[in-house]
């Protein structure tokens, strides 16, 4: 493999790392701890993620993205808006819709109800999801997903998508 190969393949990770900034996040409250429970990590998991009466259903990883460090960092950020913005629609007691999404940096992250009618994302869905997500992020977990929380009955649901945009504001999404 000559070094002009090399290179180029390095050339995806170069530029998702110059689009991808260091900024400092604003901390989320003790009561973080409160709301995630997890067990030790070399245990094996016996209960589901259950936030705010809605279970992990399924979760469908879509991309890593690298180096963990940088990411990290950018996760926790968009976590910790994510975070601030629940909790501050949740202290106007505002009820939203059925559809949510948030644009942070070169993240989109979308919260979508299963009956677009009647249902609105609760915001303290949304602010658990954010508190458990940022604590993920500082533990390495730098991915895409998409992911499906229900009910007990499984008459509601919450579809949770994170992407990134494409560079230069296309309309494409990774």
């Amino acid at each position: 493999m000559q070094l002009h190969d090399i290179l180029g393949n390095l050339a995806p990770l170069i530029l998702l790392t110059a689009y991808i900034s260091i900024s400092v996040a604003n901390p989320l409250p003790n009561a973080a701890a409160d709301v995630i429970k997890t067990p030790h990590p070399l245990t094996k998991r016996t209960n589901h993620v259950t936030l705010s009466g809605l279970t992990l259903r399924g979760s469908r990883p879509l991309a890593t993205i690298l180096p963990i460090q940088i990411a990290a960092s950018q996760f926790e950020s968009l976590y910790t808006s994510l975070y601030h913005k629940a909790t501050s629609e949740l202290y106007k007691n505002y009820h939203g819709s059925s559809s949510f999404t948030l644009s942070y940096n070169i993240f989109e992250i979308s919260f979508v109800t299963n009956d677009v009618v009647s249902q609105a994302v609760p915001w303290d869905f949304v602010r658990d999801f954010a508190i458990m997500m940022r604590i993920m992020s500082l533990r390495g977990y730098t991915g895409c997903y998409d992911q499906g929380y229900w009910n007990e009955v499984g008459d509601f649901g919450i579809y949770v998508a994170l992407r990134i945009m494409a560079p230069l504001n296309l309309a494409a999404r990774v």
